[in-house]
C-alpha cells in the first residue's frame, strides 16, 4: 500500500442499563402547551373623520417550562464525585446518564452517555473484558435514549431515522458482548424496521482472547496496573489490536481480521514515519480449537485513514473448502505540504480491494492474492476515478471488467491463474530483497593505491628516480 495515515460473555454488574436489567424507558414529559394571545374585542369606528387610536393586547408571556427532572442525590451525587475526580470515568458517566434516563431526562442522559461512549471508543486497550463489557452496555444504553426520542416523534420519517440509529447502537453493543436483553431490544427494532432477517454478530470470546495475546505480543504487556497505553515494550506511542471483522461458514468455520496499529493521544493511528507508525490487517482463520494468523491483508501508514473490512465465505473455487473474501475499503485524505518552495494542496480519496484467500491445489498453506478495485483521488493536480468489477463465473472463472492505470480492462482469468500470478511475484520480490540484501553486506571494492613520491618501482626492485 502506498505510504499513507475493531461463548457468551459474562456482563458485569454496574448499574448500567444493559448490566442491571435496567428499567424501561419512562414516560416522556409532556411539554406545556403554547400560550397564545387573547384576542382583542373588535373596536367600533365612530363617525368621524378624525382618526381613533387602537389599543394593543397586551404581550403574553409564556409560561417558564419545570425544570428538567434530577436523579436522586443519593445515587447521582457519588457519580458526581467520581466524575469530578477523574473526568474520563466513563463507567461513571454511563451510570449518571442511566439515572437521568430512568427520571425522564434524556437531554441529561444523553450528554452524560455519549462522553462515556467517547472515553471509551478512544481507549487503545479494547480487548481488555472490563473495558468491552463497559462499552457494550454504554452503548446500549445510548440506543435506549436514541429510541426513546424516537418514539416521543410525530413525523413517521424521522422516527424511522431515530429508530434506525438505536438500531445500531443494539449491534454495536452486541459486537463486544453477548446480552439476552441486548439481543431482545434489537430483534423488537429491527422487527418493527422490516429487517428481522438480519442477525448481529458478536466476537467469539476465543477471539477476543487471542487478540490480548496478540496485543501484549506486538505492543507489550501494560507495563503496570491502570497503564493501559503504553507497553514495557513499545516506543514512544500507543499501540493496540482491535477486531475489524468476522465471518461464519459451515461446519463451525470461521475467519477474522484484526487490527494492528499504533494510536496517538486521541485514538487515531499515529502519523510518525517509522517502523511502528502503521497499521496492519492480518487474516485469522479458526481449526475449532485455536486461531491462527494467515497473513496480512492490508496496511495503511502516514495519512489518515478510514478503513472498512467485509469479510465472507464464498466457493469460488472447485474443490476444498469455500474461500474467504476480504473487501477492503479505505478513505484517505492527506494534507498538504507546508513548504513555502511547494504548493500543494489536501487530497483525499478511496482506496478498494478484493482478496481471494484459498489454498491452491497441491499447497497446505492458505494464500492471498488482492485485485485493486478502485482508485480514486480528488484535490491533488490529477483528478481518478477508476474501478473494476470483479464476477465469479462458476467453476474458478473470473471476469474483470472497467478501467484502472488508464486503460480499459477486459479480462478472463481464473482463480488458480491469480494464484500464481501472485506467488510469482513474491518469489520475484524475494530475490528482489535478497539481492538487494547482498549487496548491502558485500564491502565495497577497494580502489587502486595511488602512488606518489619521487621514485618508480623497477622490474629490479631498485629505485629509479623521476625526473
Amino acid at each position: 500500500m502506498k505510504a499513507t495515515t475493531r461463548t457468551i460473555l459474562v456482563t458485569i454488574a454496574m448499574g448500567l442499563g444493559a448490566c442491571s436489567g435496567g428499567s424501561e424507558a419512562p414516560p416522556t414529559p409532556t411539554r406545556p402547551a403554547a400560550a397564545h394571545p387573547t384576542t382583542p374585542p373588535p373596536t367600533t369606528t365612530p363617525a368621524t373623520s378624525e382618526p381613533t387610536a387602537t389599543t394593543e393586547p397586551a404581550a403574553t408571556t409564556p409560561p417558564t417550562p419545570p425544570p428538567a427532572p434530577e436523579p436522586a442525590a443519593a445515587q447521582a451525587d457519588p457519580l458526581r464525585a467520581r466524575i469530578q475526580a477523574d473526568p474520563n470515568d466513563a463507567q461513571a458517566r454511563c451510570e449518571l446518564g442511566w439515572l437521568y434516563f430512568d427520571v425522564g431526562n434524556l437531554d441529561g442522559a444523553d450528554a452524560e452517555t455519549r462522553r462515556g461512549v467517547a472515553t471509551l471508543e478512544n481507549d487503545f486497550r479494547l480487548a481488555d473484558a472490563s473495558k468491552r463489557n463497559t462499552l457494550g452496555a454504554c452503548l446500549y444504553n445510548r440506543g435506549r435514549i436514541a429510541e426513546a426520542r424516537a418514539r416521543a416523534l410525530t413525523d413517521a420519517e424521522a422516527t424511522r431515522t431515530g429508530l434506525t440509529s438505536a438500531l445500531g447502537d443494539y449491534e454495536r453493543s452486541l459486537w463486544y458482548r453477548e446480552n439476552e436483553a441486548v439481543r431482545g431490544r434489537w430483534n423488537d427494532v429491527a422487527t418493527e424496521l422490516g429487517r428481522r432477517g438480519e442477525r448481529p454478530e458478536t466476537v467469539p470470546a476465543t477471539l477476543w482472547t487471542y487478540a490480548t495475546g496478540r496485543e501484549n505480543e506486538v505492543c507489550g504487556a501494560p507495563v503496570e496496573e491502570g497503564d493501559d497505553t503504553i507497553g514495557e515494550d513499545s516506543t514512544e506511542g500507543s499501540c493496540a489490536v482491535h477486531v475489524e471483522a468476522v465471518a461464519r461458514g459451515r461446519e463451525r468455520r470461521q475467519a477474522a481480521v484484526i487490527s494492528i496499529g499504533d494510536y496517538d493521544d486521541a485514538g487515531t493511528p499515529d502519523q510518525v514515519w517509522d517502523d511502528r507508525g502503521e497499521t496492519s490487517y492480518e487474516l485469522l482463520t479458526f481449526d475449532g480449537q485455536s486461531w491462527i494468523t494467515r497473513g496480512p491483508v492490508y496496511s495503511v501508514e502516514g495519512m489518515d485513514s478510514t478503513v472498512t473490512i467485509d469479510l465472507r465465505f464464498q466457493d469460488v473455487q472447485p474443490g476444498g473448502d469455500p474461500e474467504v473474501l476480504v473487501v477492503v475499503e479505505d478513505e484517505w485524505y492527506m494534507e498538504a505540504d507546508d513548504d513555502e518552495d511547494y504548493e500543494s494542496t489536501d487530497t483525499y480519496g478511496t482506496h478498494g480491494e478484493l482478496s481471494i484467500c484459498g489454498v491452491p491445489e497441491g499447497a497446505t498453506d492458505m494464500l492471498c492474492a488482492e485485485i485493486v478495485t478502485r482508485e480514486e483521488s480528488h484535490g491533488g493536480e490529477e483528478e481518478r476515478v477508476e474501478s473494476v468489477a470483479v464476477r465469479f463465473a462458476g467453476e474458478g472463472r473470473v471476469t474483470i471488467r472497467g478501467r484502472m492505470e488508464g486503460e480499459r480492462v477486459r479480462e478472463e482469468t481464473t482463480v488458480a491463474q491469480i494464484w500464481t500470478d501472485e506467488l510469482a511475484a513474491r518469489e520475484r520480490a524475494a530475490l528482489e530483497a535478497q539481492r538487494r540484501a547482498q549487496q548491502a553486506a558485500t564491502p565495497p571494492p577497494t580502489p587502486p593505491r595511488e602512488i606518489t613520491g619521487t621514485t618508480t618501482p623497477t622490474t629490479t626492485g631498485a629505485p629509479t628516480e623521476v625526473r
